[in-house]
């Protein structure tokens, strides 16, 4: 299983039994076989707007879960579907929707929302966002590795969310 899977896998088996979570099924694509001019292919397929839908307390988070060995993401990781979907979910009262971050090199987790991603993406030269930003903008979530996997504080950071 790729990393980013494992860190879904153990991001859901440290969610709270009281918290409902549930993983937006991904959708297999198809690539037709016939060819169109000039080499392309038709392809069909649909995209999530996020990973994960977690409601506890009258609270709503949106959730899109990326992972990586080393010190940044590229902003291209979040395809556009993601982005509107997140930006557009975050427009709703009562509703909070953004990445969480897994620098599996540091062991560190963040919580950034998708407001903060938009805005350093749009204001930045750059193509990526590092870790430090990260930390300077976003929430940590405190876990540890029990054994090979790992387990995040998801109840204390559900209860000290503004």
């Amino acid at each position: 299983m790729n990393p980013g899977k494992l860190f879904e896998q153990d991001f859901q088996n440290s969610v709270p039994h009281y918290v409902y979570l549930y993983r937006l099924k991904d959708c297999p694509g198809w690539v037709s076989a016939c060819h169109c001019p000039g080499g392309a292919s038709p392809r069909f397929m649909p995209s999530n707007d996020y990973d994960f839908a977690m409601f506890w307390d009258g609270k709503f988070w949106a959730m899109e879960l990326k992972s990586t060995k080393g010190v940044s993401f590229r902003f291209d990781c979040l395809r556009s579907n993601q982005r509107s979907g997140l930006l557009s979910a975050n427009l709703i009262h009562g509703v909070t929707a953004g990445l969480l971050l897994n620098f599996r090199k540091d062991e560190e987790t963040w919580w950034m929302s998708i407001k903060d991603w938009a805005r350093i993406e749009q204001h930045s030269a750059k193509k990526s966002i590092n870790i430090n930003e990260v930390r300077q903008m976003g929430v940590q979530m405190e876990g540890w590795r029990k054994v090979t996997r790992y387990y995040w504080d998801v109840d204390n950071w559900m209860r000290n969310w503004e």
